[in-house]
């Protein structure tokens, strides 16, 4: 019997371990600063109330935000992709929408509307869900439409509900998708800053941010973040129990014959009002507020607005946007290629290496690439080039969860195929797999561009002076108390991320 875990040809081998080996310096940093201390002194910081506090708020958070956003997602999935309702591209474009809304700026406006409700535990739920939602909508809608209905047909054969169906049927198939939504918002929340700690609502990355720049106690931050790196760990464990090892292309003949709507009758008019209130909750209501602010305010008309460097810093954050994203999504390909064709204990835990190092604050990031590049390479320290490998460990992981869809996909037996018709290993790639592939090509890099547009920590430790983004100079403004300027970065990174967002419908609609 022909075994399915192969061993990967040499030269892929050395390309991952090339990759992998530059993300093992911020784990370096946290183990040559954090385990500097003798035991007592590490078991005293770390078994404590306010740690145990901050591991309370942080789970809470990551539980409350993933559970509702994904619960959220599978509603609007299955009404929009399986049962009969009006309007439904422009009902899927609009609650793609909130993913244009940078977190900062999302909890900024709705903590202006009422300070005491939208902070604490609640705020930050609140804001979080709605900006994470789609996070979880894309893969599960995609993944969705392109279920065979052959499986559900068995099943009404068989007298089994619609309810039974779902749960046994259709859920069980869209478990890679659900677990790519969990590592995407859950691993985010756990390294999430500036939204929460404008809404008040303390965690382990709020403490770490603030012993970094508040009392320069790098012990004590990195020790914080070995508690983020076991996180993590639980997380991406869970998230590989969850995927399993079965096989989701389908190899049947024939073609895929897509299942027949669901009538919701009366209720259609309720479903079409509940997806609504997503998009206005997640992205009008911030986006009226700021409107608001630039027509009540003046500080646009003073002088510390000059549209001549607002251009200047739409040009710089549209060129090292597309550059980093482009960057990533090339090194992401392999990884996820190897991973899924070589399948064993060592190419899933390769993979995984990205997410874990996801879990590391973005200020630990971006002061291991400055000492590191300090040290080994200081001909690019101070430069936009130590932005692109900070930007890489990142976002690596969503360029990531959007190829695995895709490439999970393609037959397993293409390659033997192509070599038994005496084609090249390059034409079988240009022809054949990457048009298979194009659907997670854009979904990746519409997520890392969308992400890195509105990336603010590690672009204010390592970008040079004369280099400012839309986030940098919405961070001043808003340090500043200047509503004006605010709302309008804040608006120009809503249109500025509406390019990802187009493509991501476009992805959808595939």
């Amino acid at each position: 019997m022909q075994t399915n875990i192969k061993r990967p040809p040499i030269w892929l081998s050395a390309v991952v371990i090339f990759i992998i080996l530059p993300m093992c310096f911020p784990f370096l940093y946290i183990a040559q600063y954090g385990l500097s201390s003798n035991a007592s002194q590490i078991s005293q910081l770390l078994f404590n109330a306010q740690t145990a506090r901050l591991l309370l708020n942080t789970l809470l958070l990551c539980f409350i935000v993933t559970s509702t956003a994904i619960l959220l997602a599978l509603i609007c999935a299955f009404l929009l992709e399986r049962c009969q309702i009006r309007y439904k591209n422009l009902l899927t474009a609009l609650i793609s929408l909130p993913l244009c809304i940078p977190s900062i700026v999302s909890s900024f406006t709705w903590f202006s509307v009422d300070t005491v409700l939208f902070s604490g535990l609640f705020g930050a739920c609140f804001v979080m869900t709605l900006v994470s939602f789609p996070l979880a909508f894309l893969p599960i809608s995609a993944t969705l439409k392109r279920l065979d209905s052959a499986w559900e047909e068995v099943s009404y054969s068989l007298n089994r509900s619609r309810w039974y169906t779902f749960i046994h049927v259709i859920l069980p198939q869209l478990r890679p998708a659900i677990g790519n939504a969990i590592l995407l918002i859950a691993l985010h929340l756990l390294i999430e800053f500036g939204a929460v700690a404008i809404l008040g609502y303390k965690t382990f990355s709020v403490a770490i941010f603030n012993e970094f720049e508040a009392y320069y106690n790098t012990q004590e931050a990195v020790l914080l973040c070995l508690v983020l790196v076991l996180l993590c760990f639980v997380i991406v464990g869970f998230e590989l129990k969850l995927r399993g090892n079965e096989q989701i292309v389908r190899v049947g003949k024939g073609l895929i014959s897509p299942p027949a709507p669901i009538s919701l009758g009366k209720f259609e008019w309720l479903a079409i009002g509940f997806i609504l209130s997503i998009f206005v909750l997640g992205i009008l209501v911030p986006v009226v507020i700021l409107i608001q602010w630039i027509w009540e305010g003046s500080a646009i008309h003073s002088e510390y607005f000059q549209w001549s460097d607002y251009f200047s810093v739409l040009f710089s954050t549209l060129w090292l946007t597309l550059s980093a994203a482009l960057i990533t999504l090339i090194i992401a390909f392999p990884l996820v290629w190897i991973s899924i064709r070589y399948r064993s204990p060592f190419t899933q835990y390769i993979e995984r290496l990205p997410f874990i190092l996801h879990a590391i604050p973005a200020v630990v990031i971006g002061f291991a690439i400055a000492k590191y590049s300090l040290l080994y390479f200081p001909s690019i320290y101070q430069t936009h080039y130590v932005l692109f490998p900070a930007y890489l460990m990142l976002y690596l992981p969503l360029a990531q969860t959007a190829l695995r869809s895709s490439i999970e996909q393609i037959p397993t037996g293409i390659e033997w195929i192509s070599d038994s018709l005496g084609k090249t290993r390059w034409r079988l790639f240009s022809r054949v797999i990457l048009p298979l592939v194009s659907p997670g090509l854009i979904a990746g890099f519409s997520l890392c561009f969308l992400q890195m547009s509105k990336e603010l920590t590690v672009t204010l430790i390592l970008s040079p002076r004369q280099l400012s983004t839309l986030s940098i100079e919405l961070w001043h403004a808003e340090e500043g108390l200047q509503y004006s300027i605010v709302a309008v970065y804040g608006l120009s990174l809503i249109v500025f991320s509406g390019i990802p967002v187009f493509l991501l419908k476009r992805y959808l609609a595939k």
